[in-house]
């Protein structure tokens, strides 16, 4: 990825950081055999999200970050509607093998969800509040297919008075050390610039890069706590024609 920016161009701080990353597969048994590959560590069964079509497993990265696995649930009468699961672009690329698909960042007290979407050049959807168990959280969800931007402007969360995920999960010992974007320039112009990346000290520090190319990709780096030398990098091509740069929302 060439031209790597430290700030995306014209944007203002806000009050976020990222929550976890996104990985997809055709199921979860799959997804969790491509992981283990690359991480050599087991994930934890999460649950199915009653109502939304998919179904997860986690793997904790640190005191406020993890990584989500997440598949259609075939037990789910309706088809799946988190991160473009539904998509026809997405599905048919992970029948090619699971994909780095996305990256969700929280908003951080004592901002709102509502505060920040205003501030957003982008429409991420509708607030949509989701629950499974004891767990509860807000998260934008784009409306329709037509409707969601390039797959890695972020979705936004809102972990509300509900204790972070992150805090029920083993430590895998990995974290994620850096996270970069490629797309078209109206997307990077777009992407919100977190006031905070690393909230809870250098131990979970994030890189954020961006880059200006005609495709749309994601790249996170994950190293091993206990071995900074230890690193897995994951990178994938965003599914859909909206990440390929061929739709400038502003015409």
């Amino acid at each position: 990825m060439p031209e790597i920016l430290s700030t995306p161009p014209g944007s203002a701080p806000l009050p976020i950081a990222l929550d976890h990353l996104v990985v997809a597969a055709t199921t979860l048994d799959v997804g969790e055999a491509w992981l283990r590959e690359r991480l050599g560590t087991p994930l934890i069964p999460g649950g199915t999200h009653v109502g939304f079509g998919t179904h997860n497993r986690l793997l904790g990265l640190g005191p406020d970050c993890y990584l989500e696995l997440i598949a259609a649930d075939p037990t789910e009468p309706g088809p799946p509607v988190l991160f473009g699961l539904g998509e026809r672009a997405v599905s048919d690329a992970l029948q090619a093998g699971p994909l780095l698909l996305h990256a969700v960042f929280r908003v951080l007290a004592p901002a709102t969800l509502e505060s920040v979407v205003a501030r957003l050049d982008y429409d991420p959807g509708v607030i949509t509040t989701m629950r499974r168990g004891d767990l509860a959280w807000r998260i934008t969800i784009p409306r329709n297919a037509a409707s969601r931007p390039a797959g890695w402007l972020p979705t936004l969360i809102d972990w509300g008075d509900t204790p972070h995920p992150s805090t029920r999960l083993p430590d895998s010992g990995w974290r994620a050390e850096a996270l970069r974007f490629a797309g078209p320039s109206f997307w990077i112009s777009r992407f919100p610039r977190p006031a905070a990346i690393h909230p809870n000290g250098a131990d979970q520090c994030i890189g954020l890069g961006w880059s200006v190319e005609a495709g749309s990709t994601i790249e996170a780096v994950l190293r091993k706590h206990e071995s900074p030398q230890t690193r897995v990098v994951m990178m994938s091509a965003v599914p859909g024609a909206l990440s390929t740069g061929e739709h400038d929302p502003a015409t």
